[in-house]
């Protein structure tokens, strides 16, 4: 089970509370299995990736490309939840910029319904670590990424040291924190239940081709560019539009 932004910030069920669970046995008996009264982590998940996981040895390209994978068991997702992934090699006073058109969604936390029209139903951008079991570094929700009113995103992967001064919400910028730099990094984007007359969504991307083969303006796309480059002129110093 996962809840992924509860309009609630405190309650991470989303609401609803957690599952109740009961087990039939097979003389017919029937127990219930108590809710864990904290929420913590299992240990046993990343042993359970690492070794099932797909492998982790593919090497970065020039260029950060965006590829829907073609095995996601580790990633969790489902018929519901695809991914896009970029696999990115960390170089000291560079950083990733990744510019796109950002699908509408129901902005809950805003009041909005969570049936209102819209190309998908959640939207996402992750930092995670190319190496099992896949450690999450930071993530920004499609609530909480800066869109343009002309509706294109902007990131900005790096390490804090090399943030670029004008990589920030007041120069409509999401930054995002690189993670330990002695392993490559996978940036994943996802998209969650895109509504059928949506045909640029990640579901839309055949497995094992890159995101521009069907998704038009709604790509992601990625570049490396010096932090210098980055404050002097912003995306377009990097040659993203």
């Amino acid at each position: 089970m996962r809840v992924y932004v509860p309009d609630d910030p405190n309650d991470f069920t989303g609401g609803v509370g957690l599952p109740q669970v009961t087990v039939s046995n097979f003389d017919g008996s029937v127990r219930s299995v108590a809710t864990c009264p904290n929420h913590i982590g299992d240990s046993s998940i990343a042993s359970l990736v690492g070794l099932f996981g797909p492998a982790t040895n593919a090497p970065p390209q020039p260029l950060p490309t965006f590829v829907r994978p073609l095995v996601t068991s580790a990633l969790y997702a489902n018929p519901d939840n695809q991914y896009l992934s970029a696999i990115v090699e960390h170089m000291p006073g560079e950083v990733v910029v990744v510019r796109g058109q950002a699908p509408t969604f129901p902005d809950t936390r805003d009041g909005d319904p969570v049936m209102s029209p819209a190309q998908v139903r959640y939207w996402s951008m992750c930092t995670n670590e190319y190496a099992k079991p896949y450690r999450v570094t930071d993530c920004a929700a499609d609530h909480e990424t800066e869109i343009t009113p002309d509706g294109r995103y902007t990131y900005v992967i790096s390490t804090p040291a090399d943030r670029p001064a004008n990589a920030g919400t007041a120069n409509g910028v999401t930054w995002l924190d690189w993670g330990r730099t002695t392993v490559d990094g996978v940036l994943l984007m996802r998209h969650m239940l895109p509504d059928p007359s949506f045909a640029e969504s990640i579901m839309s991307v055949p497995p094992g081709e890159p995101a521009t083969a069907t998704m038009g303006t709604y790509a992601p796309t990625g570049v490396y560019c010096a932090k210098a480059t980055f404050e002097a002129g912003g995306a377009a110093a990097c040659g993203l539009p």
